[in-house]
């Protein structure tokens, strides 16, 4: 037991992205997590990084204080005085507990953007570290697709981030992060980092950390991890649809005290990551090709799946693209299809027709309307639903949906974008996910964990808006220059 030892927690959690229409608020976090005192708490029951830092500090008889704590879907960045407002109430409940506390763990993303503000998290890290003095320890825990800053880890040099994608460690990474700050507390560490900024970028389909070329490094950081004096370490595949001045992938290493030990490890990953670029190279299928299997599968043994990661609210895009919708409604496949859309008035309309009635409403378009065109559509509405239809208790933030039968597709349309890396919007709404021919998820390529146990096939399809693969055809304007793949022949630089 540690009597008297007590730890603040807050958190902020959202990823941006600056390709997306619109402009993110306040209100993007109220609707999904905005709590405050032992509120906070309920967090830490989900799967989450949370989670595993309660559970740690549990284990080791230290008392938490939770503060604040706001976590929003991913999306475009957010105005100017809400970003200002959710930072005021981080700083202010954090401040008003600091007395009472021996450290402070939060619970972050690490790609959140703001009118302003490239990084969110590295200037509230940095506030804080101005308020509570340089020797206080502050730890905090990250998604793999953080967008590492130099100012993050001059904040704190505990800094541990998901070592998966798809992302399946959130409970570990946070109880890496509360062990190393329990740890610096006691006495027992002296934690050093070392951080490196790698000139590379990639879209997130070759993320993965099971196969290809980042599973390969990870190999090396778990057996770095695990050498004496190595407290952690952490890759960080940044993020990809930021327009943001610092960007880039990013390594950091936690050492005991030794902090050229920390740079060189960070230094040695950084170079086999740089080494691999050639390889972060993504393929997808095209919907023509995609489409045509649906219809040859017939259904047998599961839907095929095709990933519309293009239009991926959890990689920040709007949801509201109708582009495989037309598609499958130009040339039907033969079966049912499932399709989902985000689109607000097309929802409302819904429900002003009512249950059981035919209805023509335009869908898409009216979020991203640089990316997307709306369609026409008619079709009868089946039924409604809302947050609270989730199955399983697992937590949907679609606002209200309807769902509208056209022929043999299902289209779910939700009032707000919600995650698509699994099926529980799908079955929220009653459709047959076992039985469709074809579904499709708006994920870049995270819905592979969601839909192993279901799909026959899982098939990335070429498509285009706000989080497309194909970077090179987006309209970047503020990152550095040169890196790869925009300069090809970019040189490593450390």
């Amino acid at each position: 037991m540690n009597p008297g030892i007590k730890i603040a927690v807050a958190g902020l959690a959202r990823e941006g992205n600056t390709f997306a229409g619109g402009v993110g608020t306040i209100d993007d976090f109220r609707t999904n997590s905005f709590l405050q005192g032992d509120e906070v708490l309920e967090v830490g029951r989900l799967n989450d990084s949370l989670a595993g830092a309660l559970q740690v500090a549990s284990e080791r008889g230290v008392a938490v204080v939770p503060t604040f704590h706001a976590r929003s879907i991913s999306g475009p960045s957010v105005r100017a005085e809400d970003h200002a407002e959710l930072k005021r109430l981080v700083l202010d409940g954090l401040t008003a507990v600091l007395p009472e506390v021996d450290g402070i763990y939060l619970r972050l993303h690490g790609a959140f953007t703001a009118e302003g503000c490239d990084d969110v998290e590295g200037d509230l890290m940095a506030s804080l570290r101005q308020i509570v003095g340089p020797d206080f320890p502050i730890s905090g825990s990250f998604d793999l697709h953080t967008h590492g800053t130099a100012t993050m880890a001059a904040a704190t040099p505990m800094i541990a981030g998901f070592q998966t994608y798809p992302h399946i460690d959130m409970v570990q990474t946070g109880r890496r992060a509360m062990a190393m700050l329990i740890d610096a507390i006691q006495g027992r560490t002296r934690p050093t980092i070392g951080f490196r900024k790698i000139p590379v970028m990639s879209a997130s389909e070759v993320h993965n950390t099971t196969t290809g070329p980042v599973s390969e490094v990870m190999i090396r950081l778990h057996h770095i991890q695990s050498l004496p004096g190595v407290l952690d370490a952490s890759i960080f595949c940044t993020q990809p649809w930021l327009d943001v001045t610092d960007f880039g992938w990013s390594v950091v290493v936690v050492t005991d005290g030794d902090q050229p030990r920390a740079q060189g490890y960070a230094d040695e990953l950084a170079a086999s990551l740089f080494d691999r670029r050639e390889r972060l190279v993504v393929h997808k299928e095209s919907l023509a090709d995609a489409l045509a299997r649906a219809r040859d599968a017939k259904g047998i043994g599961g839907p095929v799946v095709l990933g519309d990661g293009a239009d991926s609210p959890s990689a920040g895009s709007t949801g509201d693209s109708s582009v495989l919708l037309q598609a499958v409604l130009d040339e039907p496949i033969g079966g049912p299809v499932l399709c989902s859309v985000t689109d607000a008035p097309a929802l409302q309309a819904c429900v002003e027709a009512g249950t059981g009635a035919k209805t023509t409403v335009k869908v898409g378009g009216t979020l991203s309307p640089h990316f997307f065109s709306p369609i026409e559509i008619t079709g009868t509405v089946v039924s409604f639903g809302d947050n609270s239809s989730a199955p399983d208790g697992r937590p949907i933030s679609t606002g209200r949906f309807a769902v509208l039968r056209i022929g043999e597709v299902s289209l779910v349309i939700s009032e707000l974008a919600t995650s698509m890396t699994d099926d529980r919007l799908y079955r929220a709404a009653g459709l047959d996910v076992d039985g469709a021919w074809m579904v499709q998820a708006k994920s870049a390529g995270q819905y592979h964990e969601g839909y192993e146990h279901i799909g026959s096939e899982l098939i990335d399809v070429d498509m285009r808006g706000p989080a497309q693969h194909d970077l090179l055809s987006l309209p970047f304007s503020r990152i550095p220059r040169p890196i790869w793949p925009f300069d090809p022949d970019v040189e490593r630089g450390f």
